[in-house]
């Protein structure tokens, strides 16, 4: 059930890619995410089975829908119950990498293997998103705050803005660091597990502490 679940929410996903233009297309993506919401809320085992589903093509959809689990579980361990707010979290972590689609590098590679015009490019990707889609009426303002904001990092160093963790979405922040995780396995090819030990150092700092630990004790039941 998991898989067939999992699917369908990622194929909602590329029809927006496809057609960010298109209100049915977004508002289909946004029913299912509501759904898949529930379904991730509901049952105890749901987030284990999704993380065995592995990415291997790297694909962009599969990997926001990933993160979308990631997030709406550790945002509801956090306290976040709010429905309509974890239903809009899970549809702004599966779009939050669209602008990628409209960058002209190979975003696959990791950024210790990008030249520095790579990775000046691949920086732009969170505001080429957000451009694309400010416009469009139908779109959930929490969406494209996401979409902005999930490089930004606690200490300032993130991008585009260079925000502080004060200005930064909570939620974007809780996409950022399931971002960055997932990134881990589906880009550097790390284990779940390896990517669970690296993150108990290199993540502190850049998101906050309570998110990082709450990761931590999520991945514990799922790894």
């Amino acid at each position: 059930r998991t898989q067939i679940v999992q699917g369908v929410t990622q194929s909602s996903v590329e029809a927006v890619f496809e057609d960010p233009e298109s209100e049915q297309a977004y508002q289909e993506a946004k029913n299912i995410s509501q759904k898949y919401t529930h379904f991730l809320l509901e049952n105890s085992e749901a987030l284990k089975s999704i993380m065995e589903i592995k990415n291997t093509d790297q694909d962009l959809s599969h990997h926001g829908v990933t993160v979308a689990s990631l997030a709406v579980k550790l945002a509801n361990e956090l306290g976040y119950t709010d429905k309509k707010q974890l239903e809009l979290l899970a549809l702004g972590a599966s779009l939050h990498d669209f602008g990628l689609i409209y960058t002209t590098i190979d975003w696959k590679k990791t950024e210790a293997n990008m030249t520095p015009e790579e990775i000046k490019e691949y920086k732009k990707h969170p505001s080429l998103g957000a451009d694309m889609l400010k416009d469009k009426k139908h779109l959930d303002q929490s969406v494209l705050t996401i979409i902005m904001e999930h490089e930004e990092r606690s200490n300032g160093k993130g991008f585009p803005q260079g925000l502080l963790e004060a200005k930064i979405d909570k939620m974007a922040l809780i996409v950022g660091l399931c971002d960055y995780f997932d990134k881990l396995i589906f880009i550097e090819g790390l284990t779940k597990e390896e990517a669970s030990k690296k993150l108990s150092f290199d993540a502190i700092g850049k998101y906050p502490l309570d998110m990082v630990n709450g990761l931590k004790q999520l991945l514990k039941n799922t790894v």
